[in-house]
C-alpha cells in the first residue's frame, strides 16, 4: 500500500534561490570582517580615552584625599604625573611628653632658628632624586608641608618652611614657601546682645600672611615672582563675606580661606607647572599668578630641598611637620597605546598637563615651549584633546574633559 505523493521527487533550489542565498551570505560577511577591521583600528583610540579617563579620575581622586594637586602631563611620550619624595615627617616612635596639638600625626619638628639653636639639617639633595628632568621645558615641582605656627603676636617674625637652593636661604633660593607676619584689616561688627552700632568699623588683625616665591638669586624685595595669599586671590574663587572678615579698607586686604593667625595645624603648599604659581592652604587655591616659563634661577643637581632657613635664622617658633617635594613629570610615563598621536592644537601645541586640584577642580591647559626669555608661558585653556590614529587616516578621537572632572569622547572612524 502507498500513499499518494509518498514517492515523488523532492526538487533543489532553484537558480534564483541560490543567488539570493550566496548574496545574503556575501552581505553577512562584508559586513562581520568590515567591522572586524574597523574596531581594530578604533581599539588603540578606544583604549586611550579609556586611559585618560581612568587617569583622571585617579587625580582627582587623589589630589581630594591628600589635599594636594596632583598634574598628570600627556603627550606622545606618554601619560607621566609627579614623584613625591618625603623631606621630613615625624614618626610616632618619636613621640615624647608632652603629647603633640591634636590635628596632626607625630610630635613634628621644632624650629626656633635662634642663634644657640640652628636649623637642624632635614635636607634633601636633589641629586638623590631618581630622576631630575627631560626634556626641554621645566618640569614644575610642588613643595607641602604642615606646620602649627605659634599665635602671632607684634613681635613675630617670618617662617621660612621650605627652601629650594645651593644653601638653604632665602636670599639664594630657587623657590620658596613661607609665613610672613602681617596686620590684617577686619570689619568690625554689632554683637547679637548689645545695641552698639560699630557695624562697618575697622579693626586690624595680626596674622601670618603665605607666600611662596620663584628666586633670582636676591632677596624677598626683588624677588621674580612672588605670590600673596592675601595679594594675589584666584580670580574665580569667590572671596568670604563673613562680618569679621569683610574687608572694609584695601582691594588687595582680601583673605580666601580667614586670617591665618597661628595656633593650629595647617597644610600649605605651592604649586609651580611651568605657567604660574598656586598657593594651597588646607586644599584650598588661596594664591594664584602667572609665572615664568623658564626658571630665573634655574636648580642645579647639587641643590637641596630644606626645612626652614640653615644658620642662624631668627624666626618665630613653629612645629613644622610632613615637609614632602613633588617633582612634576618625574616618574615613568605610560605610553599611549600604539598607533595614537596627538592632535596638533590651532596653537601647534601637542601636549598637555591637567592639574586636579584639592577642591575637585580638574582644569586641562595646552603646554607650549618655552619662550627663550624668562617670561610668562600663555596658559591656553582646553576642554578638549584631539587623538589620531596613525595606522588608519581619517580615524580620531576627541577626549572632552570638563572642569568637574567629566570625561566624555566622540568617536571618527570614517
Amino acid at each position: 500500500m502507498s500513499w499518494p505523493g509518498r514517492n515523488k521527487r523532492r526538487g533543489g533550489f532553484t537558480l534564483l534561490e541560490l543567488i539570493v542565498v550566496l548574496g545574503l551570505i556575501a552581505g553577512l560577511a562584508a559586513l562581520s570582517f568590515g567591522g572586524l577591521f574597523r574596531a581594530r583600528g578604533a581599539n588603540p583610540l578606544i583604549a586611550t580615552e579609556q586611559l585618560i579617563a581612568g587617569q583622571v579620575r585617579q587625580a582627582r581622586h587623589t589630589a581630594r584625599t591628600s589635599g594636594s594637586p596632583v598634574v598628570v602631563n600627556i603627550s606622545d611620550r606618554g601619560v607621566s604625573g609627579v614623584a613625591r619624595i618625603a623631606v621630613w615627617s615625624e614618626q610616632f616612635e618619636n613621640i615624647a611628653s608632652p603629647l603633640p596639638v591634636p590635628g596632626a600625626n607625630g610630635l613634628g619638628l621644632r624650629v626656633d632658628g635662634a642663634g644657640v639653636n640652628p636649623w637642624p639639617s632635614r635636607q634633601l639633595k636633589l641629586y638623590e632624586l631618581p630622576i631630575i628632568g627631560r626634556d626641554q621645558h621645566s618640569l614644575g615641582f610642588y613643595l607641602g608641608c604642615q606646620v602649627r605656627a605659634d599665635p602671632v603676636t607684634a613681635s613675630s617674625g617670618a617662617i621660612p618652611l621650605l627652601l629650594l637652593g645651593p644653601d638653604g636661604t632665602i636670599e639664594t633660593s630657587v623657590a620658596g614657601l613661607c609665613l610672613m607676619p602681617v596686620t590684617r584689616k577686619i570689619q568690625d561688627y554689632t554683637p547679637l546682645w548689645t545695641s552698639a552700632t560699630t557695624t562697618g568699623a575697622t579693626a586690624t588683625l595680626a596674622a601670618y600672611e603665605l607666600v611662596g616665591w620663584l628666586g633670582d638669586g636676591g632677596d624677598l624685595a626683588t624677588i621674580a615672582t612672588l605670590v600673596s595669599s592675601i595679594d594675589n586671590p584666584p580670580a574665580d574663587q569667590p572671596l568670604r563675606d563673613e562680618p569679621v572678615l569683610h574687608v572694609t579698607v584695601g582691594a588687595t586686604d582680601t583673605d580666601i580661606a580667614g586670617p591665618l593667625v597661628g595656633g593650629t595645624w595647617e597644610d600649605v603648599g605651592l604649586l609651580y607647572d611651568g605657567q604660574r604659581l598656586v598657593l594651597y592652604r588646607n586644599g584650598v587655591r588661596v594664591g594664584e599668578v602667572a609665572a615664568p616659563g623658564v626658571l630665573p634661577h634655574a636648580p642645579a643637581l647639587n641643590d637641596l630641598v630644606t626645612v626652614g632657613q640653615i644658620g642662624t635664622f631668627l624666626s618665630s617658633t613653629a612645629v613644622i611637620d610632613d615637609a614632602r617635594y613633588g617633582l612634576l613629570q618625574a616618574d615613568l610615563p605610560h605610553p599611549l597605546p600604539k598607533g595614537v598621536a596627538i592632535t596638533p592644537t590651532s596653537s601647534g601645541a601637542v601636549e598637555f598637563a591637567l592639574v586636579a586640584h584639592p577642591d575637585g577642580r580638574v582644569e586641562t591647559q595646552e603646554v607650549l615651549p618655552p619662550a627663550s626669555t624668562a617670561t610668562a608661558n600663555p596658559v591656553a585653556p582646553a576642554t578638549s584633546i584631539g587623538f589620531t590614529s596613525t595606522t588608519r587616516g581619517g580615524q580620531s578621537a576627541t577626549v572632552t574633559i570638563t572642569v568637574d572632572g567629566r570625561v566624555s569622547s566622540a568617536l571618527d572612524l570614517r
